[in-house]
């Protein structure tokens, strides 16, 4: 009875090891695959900054302020700074870029704004110009309507 009882004991002392070695391997198995898909998701990131002319260009002397990194769910960006003109070449070339669908634009005493869609509406952009607070708001991401 006692030999019946100690290969009890030892078998379930190496059954229990056993089971914890295999958890563990799933459990790194598990953890490897979530690192692969966020790195995966990572390089897969929408790089909405070479959709857009290049700030550094068109706002020469401008201070160019990252709100958002390039890469996310969106870009976006503020200067301050600017110079008169560089705004409406802005918007010309965004709109050569392909920023040309149900486009919104216009002015009054706040400011000026322009917002427009790719022509498969699958990204937006919104620019606005605030008189008040003297700067520059750019912002692209993937549209939520189409």
């Amino acid at each position: 009875m006692k030999k019946l009882k100690l290969l009890l004991a030892a078998f379930m002392v190496f059954g229990l090891v056993g089971c914890s070695s295999g958890s563990s391997d799933t459990q790194t198995k598990e953890n490897q695959a979530k690192e692969n898909e966020v790195t995966e998701n990572k390089s897969e990131d929408i790089q909405y900054a070479s959709m857009l002319p290049n700030e550094k260009e068109y706002f020469k002397n401008g201070e160019i302020t990252t709100i958002d990194a390039d890469g996310g769910k969106q870009y976006a960006f503020r200067v301050e700074n600017y110079q008169d003109g560089e705004y409406e070449a802005y918007i010309e070339k965004c709109k050569e870029m392909g920023f040309n669908t149900d486009v919104n634009e216009g002015k009054n005493d706040g400011g000026k704004w322009f917002n427009a869609y790719t022509s498969d509406k699958e990204y937006y952009l919104s620019v606005m110009l605030g008189n008040e607070i003297e700067a520059i708001d750019i912002s692209c991401k993937t549209a939520t309507k189409k």
